[in-house]
């Protein structure tokens, strides 16, 4: 449960935040990222988790890092297949990759303040 909560806090945050580079449309961008980034990434998240305990893998961020790209890619390609168009794919590729470094990045923080803030509320 207290992943999950990790989870949304990151996706959210990453919403916000990536809505932000698009100032002239922000509640729009908010609009949908914030849909893109609970469906999506929250789902992709866990689905690394779970490869990274079946697949015991020894450099966490390195393959984390990759899954990420090859979420972005997936997510790409889904998007633009009705017609898929190649400068148009590699024209959103430019924001999907971004964007889902920005959550996987954003993730990791959480994750690493909210365990400093349990760890000091205990030894309180």
């Amino acid at each position: 449960m207290n992943n999950l909560f990790h989870k949304i806090i990151a996706a959210l945050i990453s919403a916000l935040l990536f809505s932000l580079l698009f100032a002239p449309v922000f509640m729009i961008a908010l609009y949908i990222s914030s849909f893109v980034y609970i469906l999506f990434a929250i789902s992709w998240s866990y689905l690394v988790d779970l490869l990274m305990r079946i697949l015991r893998i020894s450099s966490k961020y390195v393959f984390q890092f990759l899954m990420y790209v090859v979420a972005a890619i997936g997510l790409d390609l889904l998007a633009n297949m009705k017609d898929f168009n190649p400068q148009s794919a590699l024209s959103t590729l430019f924001i999907t990759v971004p964007a889902a470094l920005f959550y996987f990045h954003v993730l990791l923080f959480v994750n690493q303040y909210l365990r400093k803030k349990k760890n000091t509320s205990l030894t309180k």
